[in-house]
């Protein structure tokens, strides 16, 4: 109550032997490289869909085109119609070049975090790591135990452990 420390203990989560360090370390580094072989599959889709739609772009160009020229062959049919084709076809090449649009600039951005991925030094993102999971994010007490809600040391959860009074025997409890 007076605010002076009565026990010292280490946090429950997290490695604390070398041993646990190593098997945690080579967990993060082959999830950071399942991370980086995810994004580059994510790359590679979106480069597909990206020529798909310069495809779709370039046929409805065309066909556009084709169309406008029918139409000059058409003088038969009422200028109002041919107007209406003409429109709907060039609303048609609109829609494509704009999802074209969107699907680039979403290439460029996963293309950045792949490189942003590779870049990454696995070494610090287990300090990183490792920093998280030794954050104490709230702490309460009874008679018999000690609770604490700690950040896990990988993903982005959190777990309650129960301690005894001497902060020792912990059990993950959510």
């Amino acid at each position: 109550a007076e605010g002076r420390e009565v026990v010292r203990g280490r946090t429950p989560q997290g490695p604390h032997t070398e041993e646990e360090r190593a098997a945690f370390d080579k967990g993060l580094a082959d999830r950071h490289a399942a991370q980086i072989e995810a994004a580059e599959k994510q790359v590679d889709r979106l480069r597909e869909v990206v020529a798909e739609l310069d495809a779709k772009v370039q046929a409805a160009e065309e066909a556009a085109e084709t169309g406008a020229e029918e139409e000059d062959a058409e003088d038969a049919a009422p200028a109002e119609e041919r107007r209406e084709k003409r429109r709907e076809a060039q609303m048609q090449v609109s829609r494509v070049r704009s999802q074209a649009r969107r699907m680039k600039s979403q290439l460029t951005q996963m293309e950045g975090q792949v490189e942003k991925l590779r870049r990454q030094d696995p070494r610090q993102l287990a300090e990183q790591s490792l920093r998280k999971a030794r954050q104490i994010r709230g702490v309460s007490a009874t008679r018999d135990a000690v609770f604490i809600v700690a950040a896990e040391p990988t993903g982005f959860g959190y777990a309650l452990w129960r301690l005894d009074g001497r902060l020792e025997n912990p059990e993950k409890v959510l």
